[in-house]
């Protein structure tokens, strides 16, 4: 594999496939060490610096040109936003010509430990802190665009195994998802939309279903990464590291998942009594609840859930809307028909 240095435009990007590498580095694997569960490994490269490589595959070999020109555009938006710790910068990427794949390579630091690694170990770990950091650099992503005609960058892919944690326990977000690809996983007959649907939002999940919802850019849902589905996936993380649960942990099964994100059933955490030590009060389930709701436009803004974090009883206690009886049942219906 060869690894490329990020390039500065999409013309650039379409000229390196074509005249192969211009930014060669040799990068050594390394026992694996940290994020087992990903598609991460750990490595150096020729001049003794330690990396992450995480590889991920195309959806379709035929379109490897356009897909290395989108993924290049929303790369350098990457770069130019990655000033602040609170994100995980891409040193280089790669293109694999077999399976047909791109490398990303970021920095290894400290132990390379996912936040859901770093909680087993360290159980006392003010967990509604880290919870803030994470909120904070998807405010920041959400923001940093933020203008007439210039949409947020969205990330696309929060969860528990794409938060790092630095030594000394502060958090930083790691790469986004790559709108055109599928992450490389040991079971290639599974979507890769099943691997990560208990974190993702429902109007992510079944498009179809939700043509009607309008999100928070004033669109309508139809599939595309909008900063709605982020604040979904956020109380979904915020979740995860404050029960030490993954969502719906009672599913081993991702098609499970799925049906019951599409009928409206959200999280539960195994221990409720342990959870509420952790910091999942009456207040901050209420703002996961605001979070996660059905509607992607009812949806709270990142800001307001950086507030509320650090004054959780500031949370607006408004029910959400409730899922109508009728459409339960029909997105349940085709929950089972798409995917179980």
């Amino acid at each position: 594999m060869a690894i490329i240095s990020p390039p500065q435009t999409s013309v650039q990007a379409a000229s390196i496939i074509e005249q192969d590498c211009q930014w060669l580095v040799c990068v050594t694997d390394l026992p694996e060490e940290a994020g087992s569960k990903s598609n991460a490994r750990k490595a150096t490269t020729s001049s003794g610096d330690t990396v992450r490589v995480k590889r991920v595959a195309f959806s379709s070999k035929s379109q490897r040109r356009r897909q290395v020109k989108e993924f290049a555009q929303r790369l350098n938006e990457w770069h130019a936003i990655t000033s602040r710790e609170l994100l995980l910068p891409i040193l280089a990427f790669g293109v694999d010509e077999s399976p047909a794949a791109i490398s990303l390579v970021s920095p290894w630091i400290g132990r390379g430990q996912t936040i859901t690694e770093y909680i087993k170990e360290n159980p006392t770990l003010d967990r509604l802190s880290s919870a803030c950091e994470l909120a904070e650099a998807v405010r920041y992503l959400h923001d940093t665009k933020k203008g007439w005609n210039t949409p947020a960058f969205v990330h696309g892919d929060i969860r528990g195994d794409n938060v790092f944690v630095r030594p000394g326990g502060s958090c930083y977000l790691g790469e986004f998802a790559l709108t055109c690809a599928e992450p490389v996983q040991e079971d290639p007959s599974m979507p890769a939309t099943f691997r990560h649907s208990r974190w993702m939002a429902p109007e992510r999940l079944n498009p179809k279903a939700f043509s009607s919802y309008p999100t928070d850019d004033g669109s309508y849902a139809d599939g595309k990464l909008r900063t709605c589905n982020d604040i979904y996936s956020l109380a979904s993380t915020i979740f995860e590291i404050l029960t030490g649960d993954v969502p719906y942990y009672q599913y081993h099964h991702d098609a499970f998942v799925t049906a019951d994100a599409l009928r409206g059933v959200l999280p539960e955490p195994q221990d409720l009594d342990k959870a509420r030590l952790s910091g999942l009060t009456d207040d901050i389930q209420t703002l996961l609840n605001c979070m996660w709701r059905y509607s992607p436009s009812e949806r709270f803004h990142a800001e307001t859930v950086c507030r509320v974090l650090k004054t959780p009883s500031s949370v607006n206690k408004r029910r959400p809307q409730r899922l109508a009886p009728v459409f339960a049942a029909t997105a349940a219906a085709a929950a089972r028909r798409l995917y179980l």
